[in-house]
């Protein structure tokens, strides 16, 4: 009964323990395409979307074939980390040098669950003097990419300032979205005009909140008695 029960929860382990892997859709280049490949990490998927725009003074530099993209599993809820074990994407970014990356990709809840949340982190940059790490990634209702949803920017800068950006799209609109369309760019500028400067970037992720439809609910049900509630409050004063 004991060698069982041992063996049983070996069992059980090892599945937490395969769970617990992150899911990995290989480098940027499968993941974007064509034709695009899928990696899932519950509740939610990723597609990605080609093609792979990529410009600049030092696009040669940039190896896609480098990049990896792993599924990860945040406080801040599920989502996909793009690095580059190797060192640096595309290198270090020189003075009078710029390197551009552009990409999409498709986010899918499964059934019975929405994306209400969103947020963007730089994991590992560095840059020096005037050099500058920027990514942009705009969100989207539809695949053509004209109805947008939010803007998130995130920076490094030499002076060691970095930020991290966030949308809650639950509080700007209460909808329901189950399907987001994201255009990722990432800009590199290492200094512009004889003056000197490097950058660098070699991890950054994005998460995206996925409650129960009943939270949203009861989270949006709150918000017009929240307003009617500070709106009387005010009168009586």
């Amino acid at each position: 009964m004991t060698s069982r029960l041992m063996k049983g929860l070996a069992a059980f382990l090892l599945v937490m323990g395969i769970m617990a892997l992150p899911a990995h859709a290989g480098t940027l280049a499968t993941f974007i395409g064509p034709p695009g490949t899928t990696i899932t990490v519950a509740p939610l998927s990723f597609t990605g979307i080609p093609p792979l725009q990529v410009s600049g003074t030092q696009a040669g530099s940039f190896d896609p074939t480098a990049v990896m993209v792993s599924g990860v599993t945040t406080s801040n809820g599920s989502g996909i980390e793009f690095s580059d074990p190797s060192g640096p994407m595309g290198g270090v970014i020189g003075a009078n040098q710029f390197l551009e990356v552009d990409f999409g990709y498709k986010v899918t809840a499964n059934p019975g669950t929405l994306i209400d949340d969103l947020s963007m982190s730089i994991l590992s940059a560095s840059a020096t003097g005037t050099g500058q790490v920027d990514i942009t990634e705009n969100v989207f209702a539809d695949a053509a990419m004209t109805n947008e949803l939010a803007s998130l920017y995130t920076y490094v800068l030499s002076s060691g300032s970095t930020s991290k950006s966030s949308d809650n799209l639950a509080l700007c609109n209460c909808t329901q979205h189950t399907t987001l369309y994201v255009a990722v760019d990432i800009l590199f500028i290492g200094g512009t005009h004889g003056t000197t400067g490097t950058a660098s970037l070699s991890e950054f992720e994005q998460n995206f909140a996925a409650p129960e439809p009943a939270t949203l609910a009861l989270a949006c049900s709150g918000l017009p008695v929240l307003g009617l509630f500070w709106a009387r409050r005010h009168r009586a004063k």
